[in-house]
């Protein structure tokens, strides 16, 4: 028994005492040189994508799908507007079901999104809108500001339209204020 336990004890200690003298590169050294190899595979790919956003795998650029529906939206002033009016025009060859509008204020971090009932208390979405006719709302911008005064940080307003029971939506956006970057 005595033996077994010496060879067990010259085997293990000079393995354990080199396993703790050996030096091996730093983590961040690791971490640095993998950095460097995958740098430039991404900046690559990122690339690539770049150059072929919209257009299909063959390289051909997308098919455009002819709009059902277009959406315009104008303010009343350059900058600081009171109200804003939209504007639905069915183009397409048979009559749209519209779902409401979902005005959305955006910051450069943030988003606030409400959805529109309709004015002076009557609830007209969701809206059939017949062939070549044109939806007109006029959205008042001052019960926006009543309900959150932040709002008026909020330099862009996008309104989105999309059908009943679809996922796809037209918008359109507009810039209420100057910023740094328009």
């Amino acid at each position: 028994m005595k033996v077994i336990f010496r060879i067990f004890w010259l085997v293990a200690v000079p393995l354990t005492v080199s396993a703790v003298n050996v030096k091996g590169p730093d983590g961040y050294a690791l971490v640095t040189l993998l950095a460097a190899l995958a740098l430039p595979a991404g900046l690559y790919f990122f690339i690539n994508w770049l150059k072929n956003r919209g257009k299909t795998p063959s390289g051909r650029p997308k098919q455009v799908h002819r709009k059902k529906y277009t959406v315009s939206l104008e303010k009343n002033k350059l900058y600081y507007p009171d109200y804003l009016i939209l504007r639905v025009t069915n183009s397409g060859n048979c009559d749209v079901d519209l779902d409401r509008p979902l005005v959305t204020f955006s910051n450069i971090w943030l988003k606030r999104n409400f959805r529109l009932k309709g004015t002076d208390r009557y609830h007209f979405y969701p809206l059939l809108l017949e062939q070549g006719k044109t939806h007109e709302l006029s959205i008042d911008l001052a019960p926006f500001y009543r309900h959150d005064k932040r709002l008026k940080g909020f330099p862009r307003v996008t309104v989105s339209v999309n059908e009943v029971g679809s996922t796809r939506a037209v918008s359109q956006s507009v810039m209420l204020r100057k910023t740094l970057l328009r």
